[in-house]
């Protein structure tokens, strides 16, 4: 038996650039992460659905009252899945998208209807609401319909002042009456009639004629009469309704179209165009709360960005309920000067509470008006260009006394956006510093913030900023992952963490992959470096981290059938678990060299010993489930090839290992591929010592 005893002494990490023998890292490894500077493995996966459609092309995960909402989209659309904590879900929906009615068709005209033109006739049925058609009757039947233009006011008609008024000036009076909704005034009261009314809110909804009054009990208590009619609407947009989808069957009470008859339908045709399913689509999510709605909103872009990440294509932002599964394009219809326009951008979309902010092309930013998603036209409601470069993401940042506070990544630039509230002359509600215009950007879904610092991969190296922009030193597998990207799907490279373990992932597609097909890590606590070994449980398309919901989820990549994907749960278990299939994960990690010609088995030295490393024993120190086994592996010279000998097979009772083997240049492998096996390794011991110190023969 050999006289010295070592401990296995390789460093955290997996070295993959350089050369094997230049590094005192572990050299080669497959599924494995390191905590406390050992290895141990990557825990499991588990299956949540096979009915998703894919690949994915972003995700959000929203947790209340013990359900998680995962969020999943594809080039053609978006689906939800429930799942509880323990992440068994129920069936899986699919969106619906609606807008306002842009043409109806297929007409039937029913019989017993009173002749007549009957304007401003509420339509009933369909998925949508305040669609207001002119109607014209004809020998009993309905015979043309169109529909009725409907916005904002404009202009105001001529006062009925009414009388018995209390005398004062009312602010933010609610006007009532008409189709629409929504419109406030400031109104006056002198000698008992109202004398003027200045609208402050134009509201939506209404057209020419609408006869609008105020409730008493908002202007003074006591009085009636008073009456105005909407002389003008906005003529920069006008409305069709909100919420209908093509093939809606609409249809009209007989009450509103002279008292009788039956019979009368009509269709949807078309909608005004909200999504655009492509296989370029790439999607942003977020959410908001509506204070206006009083509800949580889900926020969506289907940006047209997964081949270029600088596409100047701008697509509609889509909300809805956070609990429903409708969406509708976003739009600026509140406010005092709305304009109707579609929210509609190249970049994205993100949450900086309460305000929703979008970007896109040349350096554009934008924001709504505090709590309402509607009003994109209010004093802090801001539009500006702030580079030359398209905005690709933002996120939220800590932002202190100028909360709420953002970052926004352009294609070479890093901007800072502040809440001023209010300050100055003309008053500024906002606040943008560029931080550097001298930085780069691989993929917009690169992005990921971990407690406060966010990283992301820039054209050729990882970036960091903690109130300045650095670079993530990377000795480790920098050139591994640059040179064997697939950059022509750079947008398909995406990031996640693990907080448990201290991690950062990037998904990457590599080679001529063009889906993501291995992970590169950053482990922040161990500050090392490692990779997923290009196993295939690191080909996802796009997932999200644990927050609320413990475990990440993410999509796989293969079509199963039927366009249909996998979605994953990960870090459960230690297998592969698909519905009542159970599967092993291969799992293993090498040594760097453990040889007296580099110095020390134990730790390098400047000069070593021209000896083969002999092993006679190993006494393994696992936490261990199920067997595992371990292999010796050596060549004589750095460029030699490697002779590989075992398996050597373990258990968590086996004291001991005894062998013979002897290398000149000599590296260990650990792995675990049995059901139920599991790992974190220990202080390892070898008996090694001096071996031959003959030359070599093949």
């Amino acid at each position: 038996m050999t006289e010295k005893v070592i401990t296995i002494n390789t460093q955290p990490g997996i070295r993959r650039d350089g050369t094997i023998l230049d590094g005192d890292q572990y050299s080669d490894g497959l599924w494995v992460r390191f905590q406390r500077g050992r290895p141990r493995k990557i825990l499991g996966v588990r299956k949540i659905s096979q009915q998703i459609y894919g690949p994915t092309r972003g995700m959000f995960v929203d947790s209340n009252n013990g359900i998680n909402n995962i969020f999943t989209s594809y080039a053609s659309g978006l689906q939800v899945i429930g799942v509880n904590n323990s992440g068994l879900g129920s069936g899986v929906s699919n969106f619906t998208f609606t807008g306002p009615v842009a043409t109806l068709n297929t007409l039937v005209g029913g019989s017993s209807y009173t002749n007549g033109t009957y304007n401003g006739v509420p339509m009933t049925g369909g998925t949508g609401t305040a669609l207001y058609c002119n109607i014209t009757i004809a020998a009993g039947a309905v015979s043309t319909v169109t529909i009725t233009t409907l916005g904002p006011i404009a202009t105001l008609g001529s006062i009925t002042g009414g009388t018995l008024y209390t005398a004062g000036t009312y602010t933010d009076v609610a006007l009532t009456g008409g189709l629409g909704s929504g419109a406030l005034a400031t109104i006056t009261v002198a000698a008992g009639s109202v004398t003027a009314v200045a609208l402050t809110n134009l509201g939506s909804g209404y057209t020419p004629g609408d006869v609008l009054s105020a409730a008493t009990v908002d202007i003074g208590g006591t009085g009636s009469g008073f009456s105005i009619p909407v002389a003008t609407i906005t003529t920069a947009y006008t409305q069709s309704g909100t919420g209908y989808t093509v093939g809606n069957v609409l249809s009209a009470s007989a009450t509103n179209l002279g008292g009788t008859g039956s019979g009368f339908s009509i269709n949807v045709a078309t909608i005004s165009s909200v999504f655009t399913a492509s296989a370029n689509n790439l999607y942003q999510f977020d959410s908001s709360y509506d204070s206006q709605g009083g509800i949580n909103q889900l926020l969506v872009h289907p940006g047209q960005n997964l081949t270029q990440i600088d596409s100047t294509v701008d697509t509609p932002v889509l909300y809805g309920a956070i609990s429903g599964t409708v969406l509708t394009e976003l739009r600026d219809v509140s406010g005092l000067n709305p304009t109707g326009d579609v929210i509609s951008v190249s970049g994205g979309v993100v949450t900086l509470h309460p305000y929703i902010f979008v970007y896109g092309d040349s350096g554009l930013i934008k924001n709504n008006s505090a709590g309402n998603p509607l009003d994109w036209n209010a004093a802090d409601a801001n539009e500006v260009n702030v580079a030359t470069g398209k905005i690709v993401k933002g996120l939220p940042v800590r932002g202190g006394t100028n909360a709420p506070s953002g970052l926004f990544w352009s294609l070479d630039s890093l901007i800072r956006v502040s809440f001023l509230g209010g300050v100055g002359t003309p008053t500024q509600y906002w606040r943008y510093d560029i931080i550097t215009s001298q930085s780069s950007i691989l993929s917009s879904s690169s992005v990921i913030e971990y407690d406060g610092i966010y990283y992301w991969c820039g054209v050729d190296r990882f970036l960091m900023y903690n109130g300045v922009v650095q670079e993530v030193p990377n000795a480790m597998n920098q050139n591994w992952f640059f040179d064997n990207l697939n950059y022509a799907q750079r947008q398909k490279v995406w990031a996640w963490k693990v907080p448990r373990y201290g991690e950062i992932w990037w998904f990457y597609p590599r080679g001529s992959a063009t889906e993501c097909t291995d992970a590169i890590i950053y482990n922040v606590r161990e500050k090392t470096w490692y990779d997923a070994g290009q196993s295939i449980h690191a080909q996802r398309s796009s997932g999200y981290f644990s927050q609320v919901f413990r475990y990440p989820v993410a999509g796989g990549t293969e079509n199963i059938g039927g366009g249909y994907i996998k979605l994953w749960q990960h870090e459960v278990g230690v297998d592969v678990v698909d519905g009542s299939s159970i599967a092993a994960i291969d799992s293993y990690f090498t040594t760097h060299d453990l040889s007296w010609v580099t110095g020390n088995p134990a730790q390098e030295t400047p000069i070593g010993e021209n000896f083969w490393s002999r092993v006679e024993r190993v006494e393994p120190d696992f936490l261990q489930d199920q067997e595992m086994t371990m292999y010796v592996i050596g060549r004589p010279y750095a460029q030699a090839p490697d002779v590989t000998t075992g398996p050597y097979t373990f258990d968590a009772t086996t004291t001991k290992i005894d062998l013979k083997e002897q290398r000149r240049e000599l590296r260990i492998k650990f792995e675990s591929n049995i059901i139920g096996g599991d790992y974190q390794m220990g202080r390892i011991l070898l008996s090694l010592d001096m071996g031959d110190v003959r030359g070599y023969t093949p």
